[in-house]
């Protein structure tokens, strides 16, 4: 790790970024914060144009309706206009009128009950003025037509077919409407005068109360001149303004434009909806969006927590077992983990903790041959060349005097404090064997019905083993198997090469065996068993043993040399003798 690494991770180690449980919450959150987000974008702008579309589909559905009542409301004045014309008696006075017949005052005053009767089937006609060709029927007032409304008017009134002509706003008054008609006389067909009806410019008003408070309306004539508004002042938008636009803007608020037009006046109807109002609905998408989006992310947040919690709390467990093992051995997890990684990591743990043990037991056990070889050592160096001078000076003296067989003992007894104190660690068969010979002949002097045998392959003399292998095992089977008995005692020692195979396809292994035999007191089935359950247990005291480093020294000893597999086998019967085999591999360490 670099200096510029290094100091990345004490900063993160300082504001506990390092942590596992921190990195696994932090994951979590950032995963669940990206996916609420690509849910929400994806759900605002999938959902914002049919809102927008919806929205603006029910605008133009109430302008639509808003146009029907309008021309409804047109209409109606349009009928009471005609039927005013069909009128008998306006017939009559206008087919006088059309003769130059002169009209007089009562007359005239005789078409104001008729004008009451129609106007009355209306709130919204104000008035109906009747002209004739020459002037004015009624009112009775000397102004023209022409002049009454205006000379453009005038001409398209002209030339009209005797429909009804939507004019706009009454120029004498803006607050009533003018519709005229040409009046036809029944009988022959020929105009005769001409009918203007005043209505309240108000006759929007019974629209309006059905559109919403925020929406404007306006009423432009065929010259796009405004006509009516819902809300002042704004008489000084034009038309041109609002044609073609997808928003506007009014009194510092946007509002969108449907602009109707009437087939019936051809007026244009424009109802202004605000824009704050048909965005309502996706300003509720929006706060919608965000609350469910704090809500589900605080959940979510909590849910992180807890669940990076769990992973880790087996993770801190197994942490809290390897912290024991630095005040002693590792100890072994027996749990087991509801997670593959984790378990594989505590089975690993586990296998690492059971070599550590293993390897601690061996080294302890490497140390204590080694003390035990180092105090054997110290002891025989204490004045080791006199002791050898002594026996020679004894052998010499009993040489001196005929008694060879004493001598030959006291050669066998130097040989063997010789070989014991000298002789290296790792010694050759050959060696090991003339050991066990001396030690062999000095106890047929003690036990003169010992007899020994020795079988040896001559092709393993040379094989390289661990010094003092063989006699501790002679020295049980005299101690325990042959002293007890009264009978002439053998003890035959094999020694032989052995082929063994290992696995399938897999070449044999050499393996170099000895057995030694006695045909003594033998040993039963239970304490067989205890003995072999004490061969096995590696909490043994390795030096509890009468006969010195005993049989389970020599076990543990070759195990912690060539492995578990090899070591000592015991095989006995009661009365019948007992066998013990040595089984190494051949030639491991020559």
């Amino acid at each position: 790790m670099n200096t510029k690494q290094l100091k990345i991770y004490n900063i993160l180690t300082k504001l506990g970024l390092t942590r596992t449980r921190v990195q696994l919450f932090m994951c979590f959150v950032f995963i669940m914060i990206l996916i609420l987000w690509i849910a929400g974008w994806l759900t605002y702008h999938t959902t914002l144009p049919i809102i927008e579309r919806n929205t603006v589909r029910i605008v133009e559905n109430s302008a639509a309706q808003t146009q029907k009542h309008v021309e409804a409301l047109f209409g109606e004045t349009n009928t009471i206009s005609l039927q005013f014309t069909m009128d008998s008696r306006v017939q009559d006075i206008l087919e006088q009128a059309s003769q130059n017949a002169e009209i007089g005052i009562s007359d005239k005053l005789n078409v104001r009950p008729i004008i009451i009767k129609y106007t009355a089937f209306s709130q919204n006609i104000h008035s109906i003025d009747i002209y004739s060709e020459k002037g004015s029927l009624y009112p009775v007032e000397s102004l023209a037509l022409q002049a009454r409304i205006g000379s453009t008017a005038y001409n398209q009134l002209k030339q009209s077919a005797g429909e009804a002509i939507w004019l706009g706003a009454d120029p004498l008054d803006s607050n009533y409407l003018l519709s005229v008609r040409r009046i036809r006389l029944q009988h022959n067909g020929q105009f005769a005068g001409y009918l203007v009806v005043r209505t309240f410019n108000t006759v929007l008003t019974q629209v309006r109360t059905e559109q919403s408070s925020e929406e404007l309306l306006l009423l432009f004539d065929q010259q796009d001149r405004l006509v009516y508004t819902s809300m002042e002042p704004i008489s000084s938008i034009e038309m041109e303004e609002l044609k073609g636009k997808e928003t506007v803007l009014i009194r510092n608020r946007s509002y969108k434009p449907v602009i109707k037009s009437s087939n019936m006046t051809g007026w244009s109807l424009v109802i202004l909806t605000p824009m704050d109002q048909i965005t309502a609905a996706i300003h509720a998408l929006k706060k919608s969006l965000l609350w469910s989006g704090l809500v589900t992310g605080v959940l979510l947040i909590i849910l992180s927590l807890i669940l990076s919690s769990k992973m880790i709390q087996s993770l801190y467990s197994i942490r809290k077992i390897m912290h024991k093992a630095r005040n002693g051995k590792p100890m072994i997890n027996d749990k087991i983990y509801f997670n593959k990684e984790v378990n594989e990591l505590n089975q690993s743990y586990n296998k690492m903790a059971a070599d550590i043990d293993q390897l601690i037991h061996t080294v302890y056990e490497k140390e204590i041959y080694r003390s035990q070889s180092e105090l054997k050592a110290l002891h025989a160096q204490i004045h080791p060349h006199f002791l050898y001078n002594t026996l020679e000076v004894v052998n010499w003296m009993l040489r001196e005097k005929g008694q060879d067989d004493s001598a030959d003992v006291i050669v066998d007894l130097s040989q063997l404090f010789r070989y014991s104190i000298k002789a290296p660690e790792w010694v050759a068969l050959k060696d090991e064997v003339d050991h066990v010979r001396s030690y062999l002949r000095i106890m047929q002097l003690r036990i003169k019905r010992l007899e020994f045998n020795l079988i040896q392959d001559p092709e393993v003399s040379e094989c390289i083993i661990p010094k003092l292998i063989l006699q501790p095992i002679i020295e049980n089977a005299i101690k325990y198997g042959i002293e007890p008995m009264r009978k002439q005692c053998i003890l035959t020692i094999i020694i032989e090469k052995q082929n063994a195979e290992l696995k399938e396809d897999a070449e044999p292994e050499e393996l170099l065996v000895i057995k030694i035999h006695d045909n003594g007191k033998g040993i039963n089935e239970d304490k067989l068993a205890q003995i072999r359950s004490t061969l096995y247990d590696t909490n043994i005291n390795l030096f509890n043993g009468e006969s010195g480093i005993g049989l389970t020294n020599v076990h543990h000893r070759l195990q912690s040399l060539y492995g578990h597999r090899y070591g000592l086998e015991i095989n006995s019967k009661a009365d019948e003798g007992t066998c013990v085999s040595i089984v190494i591999p051949l030639n491991k360490f020559k």
